[in-house]
């Protein structure tokens, strides 16, 4: 399963930083290039549950304002 997201992330410089330096650890997230406050990303889960697992803590980090889910493929083999 593939997820585009975009991330809005907080003004305060710091928290901004200690959420991209977590979501770095996440091997199944890829950040795209930021644009202000926006960073763009790409979710890839075994399963629906995984990726609402990965989205909720990515909107409970902190320094991330808000989620937005842009695109979701469910690959059916």
């Amino acid at each position: 399963m593939i997820s585009g997201l975009v991330a809005t992330l907080n003004t305060d410089a710091e928290l901004a930083q200690s959420a991209l330096q977590a979501i770095g650890l996440r091997p199944t997230l890829e950040l795209g290039l930021q644009v202000g406050c926006r960073l763009p990303l790409v979710l890839e889960t075994a399963t629906p549950a995984e990726s609402h697992d990965l989205t909720d803590w990515l909107g409970e980090l902190p320094g991330i304002e808000h989620v937005d889910v842009a695109y979701v493929h469910w690959d059916e083999k």
